[in-house]
């Protein structure tokens, strides 16, 4: 986010840009009294929570917070007053969140960018992907990081368990992880060849026509995607699946340590070029493989203020605009 900061002897402020890139005022004097203060805790715990909940009461801030009643009164005019959040009293029922600028809310909070994560950008495709996703949020003012991690399932139980924000993930890895859990929003679905090229089956033996019986398949349990494929491909015939990290089945396929194992063509093309690659072979498997092709950014259903932000700017047209540019040459990667 660009901030500029002004100061004279009395006051200081502070203004930023929005995720639509409007420019408000994130700090001014008020926020260095105590009022401010116990207004930057509130609006901490606010950030996520979705429009229509009940905030806690005035008494239930004052016991977290060890502050007076006239402390919280204060701070969550203040928050209302700077456009931060809107609220409706409805007499004995309490006190509702009708309103939040997210952007606003996280920066009076002092939060900090929000963090999402994807594979570790070896391809093109996958340096485009970056690429798009820091020239979109900065576009729009939105302060975002990511980290690089291998393995959709390792990617999703840190977003599971709050370590990160956002998470990219092919499609057909959201469709499992959906499966497994309801708890996941859809930010951005993007078009099929965003995500990787095809999978392929990769043989050590040349003269193998695909995955038949008897072979050693290689598969990486953390890989969503791959495992997927892999029991999808070899359902028909009697193998071994032997599991290893993504990283060392290629060497354990060049040593013959195994005998099969599904790859993205990417990586083949560009890392070992002359290695035996077949197409895959069962109809269910390329349709997977399709869906695999897609990127889909995923966040939490039950981090609303996440949601909203990410939403508000991760346009998928425009991702796969700037991913593009990136794959024809036109665009420096930048990440």
């Amino acid at each position: 986010m660009f901030v500029r900061i002004t100061c004279t002897e009395s006051w200081i402020q502070v203004t930023g840009q929005d995720p639509v890139g409007r420019v408000k005022p994130l700090l001014d004097q008020r926020l260095m009294s105590k009022n401010g203060r116990a207004a930057a805790l509130i609006a901490g715990e606010l950030f996520d929570w979705p429009l229509g909940t009940q905030i806690p009461r005035v008494s239930d801030y004052v016991r977290r917070f060890g502050v007076g009643n006239g402390t919280i009164q204060g701070a969550i005019q203040l928050l209302t007053e700077m456009g931060a959040v809107q609220v409706e009293t409805r007499g004995q029922f309490g006190t509702f969140l009708t309103g939040a600028n997210r952007a606003l809310v996280r920066s009076l909070a002092g939060l900090g960018p929000l963090v999402g994560s994807m594979p570790l950008p070896y391809s093109r495709r996958y340096e485009g992907l970056a690429t798009s996703i820091y020239e979109i949020a900065s576009r729009s003012g939105l302060n975002l990081s990511l980290t690089y991690m291998r393995g959709g399932a390792t990617r999703l139980g840190a977003l599971v368990r709050g370590q990160i924000d956002f998470t990219v993930l092919s499609a057909m890895a959201l469709d499992v992880g959906e499966q497994q859990q309801d708890h996941l929003a859809v930010i951005s679905l993007l078009p099929e060849g965003t995500y990787v090229g095809d999978h392929a089956i990769l043989l050590a033996d040349p003269e193998a026509p695909g995955i038949t019986d008897g072979m050693a398949v290689g598969v990486d349990p953390s890989s969503i995607d791959q495992v997927e494929l892999t029991r999808s491909e070899s359902r028909d015939c009697r193998v071994t699946l032997v599991e290893a990290p993504y990283t060392i089945l290629m060497e354990r396929l060049l040593r013959r340590e195994i005998d099969a194992v599904i790859w993205n063509a990417d990586e083949v093309q560009v890392r070992h070029p002359g290695i035996t690659i077949r197409p895959l072979q069962s109809e269910e498997s390329r349709r997977l493989s399709r869906r695999h092709t897609c990127a889909a950014v995923v966040a939490r259903k039950d981090r609303a203020g996440v949601v909203e932000m990410l939403q508000a700017v991760l346009d998928p047209a425009a991702l796969a605009a700037v991913q593009a540019e990136v794959l024809a040459g036109t665009r420096l990667p930048s990440y």
